[in-house]
This record gives structure tokens, C-alpha cells and sequence, in this order.
């Protein structure tokens, strides 16, 4: 008996000390615990779990106002604007995530969030893109669907409860725990509260490695993913538009009836990432799907949904590489596909401004057509920049 009640000390003693360590340390992000400089602050595993603790810390924080979209609105649009001012914001950025699952996320956000009013949203061309026979169907939310859906019943109640208890009681959170006040002196990738990442690790590898590598490892991909498959917007099953847009129909419908107001904005892209995309012939595409979009806003226009396009070429993505000095970062961008806060927080004011006279520009039936033309003639006239860029990066590869 006397050795039972030792065991039994000792064991909840043990549950108390990895359980309080891990809370306090808050290594995922969860439940931010006092952050204290040098101990916590910094929380490089958060970004590796986002998709874990995201779904569950938007449900914490209610936003009024929620920014979505994949890695670009995650490490670009911060919820610190002054735009924001008043506001609760969240940055529900996704890394990697398909359009559904996005969209699906959402759902999650106004199902919890009583107050939200606003959600800035942006789209991608590659998260649009389907093969002739193939559909992105919801089968992936099994893998994600028990953090967003948990009225749905006890199993996904039991699995959500699991979850969130092994962030806190595990060997796992433990050695993240110990590695968190490791780095705490370190350049690396962070979350914060309201779910901004910092984007560091960017800045480690510009000042060891240069620039150059990021720019091929992210015009590479364009060239590896258009080159995989035939790409299009539509399926080839007799439906008139894909199921992403069927999809994004579906969200704009839902904010509407409940008087959400919905701001799509249309990724900015470098210019050497329109190009890539030219060089493996998927430029046209790009232009229909910008198109596509616009139609899709127009045939369901309301007060509640604006449509936002910084993707053309303008001062800010045309920025020059200067890879001639590789160690130093680039005012706007991280590389190709990364546009920076600094950028990001230029987009937000155009959009809240309701100005598009320096960047960005509303997409409406009436811009579409001279936007599209522009975006013809401004990819011919950087043509000779795109030459340059390649022959630096001897980019062969992405012939």
C-alpha cells in the first residue's frame, strides 16, 4: 500500500511538472502562457504545427476580422495593421493547404467566431488548378475535419480532446518544450499569438546561402508542378466550371447571407514568377482564371464581396533581384512567390483605403479587360529582365 501511494505521488507529481513545463514553455503556440524574453518568446515549433493549433487558437480568439489563404497571407498580411485598429484579427494562413481546406477553415472561423465581420481571403492560381479527369473532392478533411467540425459528435469530441492533451502531456511536447528555450537566441520561423509567422528562417538563408537558391527553388517548382500533369480550370465531366470555384461560390454565398463582408484579393507575384509561368505556357491560363474570378464575383455582386487584384506588374513586383549582392534581403519580397509584411501591410491599406491608386487594383467588369491587356504587354516589356534574371541564376532547368 505504501508503495502504491508513492507510485501514485510520484506519477501525478510527474503528470504536474511535464504538464506545467509544457503550458508555460507553450511550444505549439496553444494557449499562450506569459511570454517571457529568452525563455518562450520565440516558438520555432509552432510553425511547424500550425495546422494543429490554428484551428483550435481561432476558436480562443473570435475574431472580428480573419485573414485566410495559404503561406503567403501567413507570413504577409499582419493582424497588427493599423487598418485593424479596435479589432480582433487572426491570421488563419494556412501553409500548403488546398483551397477547400481553406475555405473549409473559414467555415470553422464563423461558426465560432460570433463577431466576425470581415474576412480578407487570398486565392492563388495554383489552388485552382485541376487535371481534365481529376477533382479535389472534401476526402482530405479527414484529415483535419474533427478540429473544424466538433458539433459533429463524440468521436470527433474524443479525437479533438486527444489532441489538444497530448500538445500538453507528451514526450513529443516535452522535447519541443526544450528545444523552444534553445532557440531562443536564434533567427528561426515563429507564431505568433494571432497566428503571424515570422518568416526568419528566410533571413538565415539569404545570409548564408544568398538569394540565389531560394529564387530557383521556387521558380523550379512552377516548372515541376505545371510540367507534372495538363493543368486546367475546368473538368472535362461536363460541369461549367471546376469544384473550386464551385467551392468559392459556396463560401460567397454563405458570407452573404450572413452579411460578412468578403475581401478576395489576388496574390502579387514577383515578375519572375508570371514569367515562369509563361515559360511552361500556363501565362493564358493565368489570365482566364483572373477572368474566371471576375465573372464569378460580378455574377454574385453585393456590398459584401470585392475582388482585388495586386498580381499585375507594378513597382512593387517588379523589384530587382539584385543578385549581384546575394546577401542582401529585397525590399518587398522573401523570393518569387513570398511577398514580405512590409508589402502586405501596402496591400491591406489599398484594400481598406478603398484606393487603388499605387498598388492594387479593384476587379471589376470594367477594369478586367484593360487589366488583362496590361498584363500582356507588361509581360513583353520585361522580357529582357526575365533574360538577365535567368542567365544569372543559369537557369537552364526552367527552359
Amino acid at each position: 500500500m505504501t508503495y502504491l501511494k508513492k507510485f501514485s505521488f510520484i506519477t501525478i507529481l510527474l503528470l504536474i511538472g511535464v504538464g506545467g513545463i509544457n503550458w508555460f514553455i507553450d511550444p505549439f503556440g496553444m494557449y499562450w502562457s506569459p511570454t517571457i524574453s529568452n525563455i518562450n518568446k520565440v516558438k520555432p515549433e509552432a510553425s511547424n504545427r500550425v495546422r494543429i493549433s490554428k484551428p483550435y487558437r481561432v476558436e480562443h480568439v473570435k475574431p472580428d476580422v480573419l485573414l485566410m489563404g495559404n503561406s503567403r497571407v501567413e507570413m504577409g498580411l499582419s493582424p497588427y495593421h493599423p487598418a485593424f485598429e479596435g479589432k480582433k484579427v487572426y491570421n488563419l494562413g494556412l501553409a500548403g493547404a488546398t483551397l477547400h481546406s481553406q475555405i473549409d477553415h473559414i467555415y470553422h472561423a464563423i461558426n465560432t467566431s460570433p463577431n466576425l465581420e470581415t474576412i480578407v481571403f487570398g486565392l492563388d492560381f495554383f489552388d485552382f488548378l485541376v487535371t481534365p479527369t481529376g477533382n479535389e473532392t472534401n476526402a482530405t478533411k479527414t484529415s483535419y475535419g474533427h478540429r473544424i467540425f466538433s458539433a459533429e459528435g463524440f468521436k470527433h469530441a474524443k479525437k479533438r480532446y486527444t489532441e489538444r492533451l497530448a500538445l500538453v502531456y507528451s514526450v513529443d511536447a516535452l522535447i519541443s518544450s526544450l528545444f523552444t528555450m534553445s532557440q531562443q537566441n536564434s533567427v528561426v520561423d515563429s507564431i505568433g499569438p494571432f497566428g503571424l509567422n515570422s518568416a526568419q528562417s528566410y533571413i538565415n538563408i539569404v545570409k548564408s546561402e544568398g538569394k540565389k537558391p531560394l529564387f530557383k527553388q521556387k521558380l523550379g517548382f512552377v516548372k515541376e508542378k505545371l510540367s507534372q500533369k495538363p493543368w486546367q480550370l475546368t473538368s472535362n465531366e461536363g460541369t461549367p466550371i471546376s469544384p473550386k470555384f464551385e467551392k468559392l461560390l459556396e463560401l460567397i454565398n454563405v458570407v452573404q447571407s450572413k452579411k460578412i463582408t468578403l475581401h478576395l484579393f489576388i496574390n502579387p507575384y514577383h515578375y519572375s514568377y508570371l514569367h515562369a509561368i509563361d515559360q511552361q505556357g500556363y501565362f493564358e491560363l493565368y489570365l482566364q482564371w483572373k477572368a474566371t474570378l471576375a465573372n464569378v464575383v460580378r455574377d454574385h455582386q453585393s456590398q459584401y464581396i470585392t475582388l482585388w487584384d495586386f498580381s499585375g506588374f507594378n513597382q512593387y513586383t517588379l523589384e530587382p533581384e539584385k543578385l549581384m549582392q546575394p546577401h542582401q534581403a529585397m525590399q518587398w519580397y522573401w523570393e518569387p512567390a513570398h511577398y514580405n509584411v512590409e508589402l502586405g501591410n501596402i496591400l491591406i491599406s489599398s484594400i481598406f483605403s478603398g484606393s487603388s491608386s499605387d498598388f492594387g487594383q479593384r476587379l471589376d467588369n470594367q477594369a478586367l479587360a484593360p487589366n488583362l491587356n496590361t498584363e500582356i504587354q507588361a509581360l513583353k516589356n520585361s522580357v529582357h529582365h526575365w533574360h538577365q534574371l535567368r542567365e544569372q541564376l543559369q537557369l537552364i532547368v526552367i527552359q
